[in-house]
C-alpha cells in the first residue's frame, strides 16, 4: 500500500475526478499493480481509442476524457509513470509526471460496450 499513500499525497484537489480517485485509493478492496513507464504517444493511442467506447451511464467511467486532453498537451516522446490498480468496482490507471498526478482513467467493471461503425470525436461517421 506504499504506492497508495504516495498517490493519495499527490492527488490534485481541483479536478472533477479527484474525489472518485481518492475513493478508489481508500477502498478496502484496492489491489495495486506494479508501476511502469510508458511513452505519451502509446498512452494517447490507447486511451484515445477507449474514449470512443460507450461505458453506459456517466458513473461507468471517470477521468478518461480529461486524460486524453491532458495527454495531448505533452510531447509524444515524453514518458509517464503508470500506476495500474483495481478494486471491487473499478479497473484503471493513474498517470504521474514529476510527482504530480496528471490524470487517471477508470472503467466500472462489466460496463464497457463498444459502438459499431467509425466514430471520430464522439460523432458517428456514415
Amino acid at each position: 500500500m506504499e504506492y497508495a499513500k504516495y498517490l493519495k499525497s499527490i492527488i490534485p484537489r481541483n479536478e472533477e475526478w479527484s474525489t472518485l480517485l481518492n475513493e478508489v485509493l481508500s477502498s478496502d478492496s484496492l489491489k495495486l499493480g506494479n508501476p511502469y513507464e510508458e511513452n505519451v504517444s502509446l498512452l494517447l493511442a490507447r486511451y484515445g481509442r477507449r474514449a470512443n467506447f460507450d461505458y453506459g451511464s456517466e458513473s461507468g467511467a471517470f477521468g478518461l476524457s480529461d486524460l486524453v486532453v491532458r495527454l495531448s498537451s505533452f510531447s509524444l516522446s515524453e514518458k509517464l509513470q503508470v500506476y495500474p490498480m483495481t478494486n471491487d468496482l473499478f479497473d484503471g490507471d493513474c498517470f504521474v509526471c514529476n510527482d504530480e498526478i496528471i490524470g487517471c482513467a477508470f472503467i466500472k467493471q462489466g460496463r464497457a460496450v463498444s459502438r459499431e461503425g467509425l466514430w471520430i470525436n464522439g460523432m458517428k461517421i456514415e
